[in-house]
């Protein structure tokens, strides 16, 4: 089965672009030019990845990744855009990308990114740390003994691992997970991160990086 991606890109020769490079390494492409329209394509639809432009009509690609961040957790993003400020990269990255590419690109390197990007979210298993991880099932063994865990336990291990060597601050894992909780702190972070390292045995994995956040290593 061909994998889905969704393009929001208002840029015609780039819609072009896109559609003809994507397709010509079998995958299948819907797009749209709008904001409102990308947002409502990504909720009603099931994609694997979706590529924003930041500069849209009537809704911004940010405020896109910041909404459906929060109903579909799995979702790819890779925001492509011609805003290279550091800052701008920082908060599209915070707003929930898990990709940044700026304007111009190279076709080979968003196809290399695109690649990559649905390679983690097909992993039917996962091993790391003596844990395996079935994404189907939503199962979590660890040295081979099945652990009971929450979806919120799944879903921050999970992320943990996709972004392995890669230090996150508090504010990044906040707002991937509890953003839209009015009644909760920073300190959740903390609370919840202490906990899966205890019960999945991973203090030597999810290291502290004192005043910033968190890093998982192998």
């Amino acid at each position: 089965m061909k994998k889905k991606i969704c393009i929001i890109e208002d840029e015609k020769a780039l819609q072009l672009l896109l559609n003809y490079e994507l397709k010509s390494i079998n995958y299948e492409v819907v797009q749209c030019e709008d904001g409102l329209e990308g947002l409502d394509m990504l909720r009603d639809n099931e994609f694997d990845l979706a590529i924003i432009d930041w500069m849209l009509p009537k809704l911004s690609g940010l405020d896109i990744v910041k909404l459906i961040r929060q109903e579909k957790k799995n979702l790819r993003i890779i925001m492509l855009t011609a805003k290279d400020n550091e800052m701008d990269i920082v908060e599209g990255l915070d707003s929930g990308a898990d990709d940044y590419l700026t304007k111009p690109f190279s076709t080979r390197e968003l196809k290399a990114r695109i690649n990559s990007l649905i390679r983690i979210n097909s992993y039917s298993n996962l091993e790391v740390a003596d844990i395996e991880i079935n994404h189907d099932a939503r199962l979590i063994k660890k040295n081979g003994q099945l652990i009971k865990t929450s979806k919120l336990e799944f879903d921050l291990i999970v992320y943990f691992i996709n972004n392995k060597n890669k230090v996150l601050t508090r504010e990044t894992i906040f707002n991937r997970f509890w953003k839209n909780d009015s009644d909760v702190g920073l300190r959740v972070v903390d609370n919840h991160i202490a906990n899966i390292k205890r019960k999945f045995d991973l203090r030597n994995n999810i290291i502290t990086k004192r005043g910033v956040g968190y890093i998982f290593v192998d």
